[in-house]
């Protein structure tokens, strides 16, 4: 054996920084804006069923009722919430992390260090609720999209700074030196 303490070792999705020197600078999600039609549906079910349940003649009629608005109420109300609460952005100090998905949990990240231009773009609706999608693309891997992320001025404003002083940070070499 190695020797090598593994006591100390943690989950991939532990949320403690890696070094000490990070620090969480946002957590967003993405805007709530999408859940206004599911809220919609679910006060429309709680208010149809019981009205349409007073015309149903046979017990198996309002078993099919029933049966089919817990269907609507499930696909139509609680998957997108679940959707929306599964999708989370982290910026912190060092990089952005973006975890989503419902049963199977998928994690990317994009460090400052490696350098990325900040895109932010928006839609009529998006601009009036102050929200937008950030894309950061840095040239080498698939850029990485912060879909729908509310106050996405602010957003894209912190990432370009946290850019600019990682990439400040640096040392840089002088070719010149490295060569001759």
């Amino acid at each position: 054996m190695s020797g090598t303490d593994w006591s100390q070792a943690r989950e991939v999705d532990d949320e403690r920084p890696l070094v000490p020197t990070e620090w969480e600078v946002a957590r967003v999600r993405a805007s709530a804006r999408g859940l206004l039609l599911p809220a919609v549906l679910f006060v429309a079910l709680c208010g149809l069923v019981p009205f349409a349940l007073g015309f149903v003649d046979r017990p198996w009629q309002a078993w099919v009722l029933l049966g089919s608005a817990v269907v609507v109420a499930v696909f139509g109300c609680v998957m997108p919430y679940l959707m929306w609460l599964s999708r989370s952005y982290t910026i912190t100090s060092r990089r952005v992390i973006v975890k989503h998905g419902v049963f199977v949990r998928t994690r990317r990240e994009m460090f400052h260090s490696r350098g990325y231009t900040v895109t932010l773009r928006r839609g009529p609706i998006q601009s009036m609720t102050r929200s937008g999608t950030v894309t950061l693309s840095n040239g080498i891997d698939a850029p990485l999209a912060l879909d729908d992320v509310a106050g996405a001025g602010r957003v894209a404003d912190a990432l370009t700074e946290l850019v600019e002083r990682s990439q400040s940070a640096r040392p840089r070499t002088d070719a010149t030196r490295v060569l001759g």
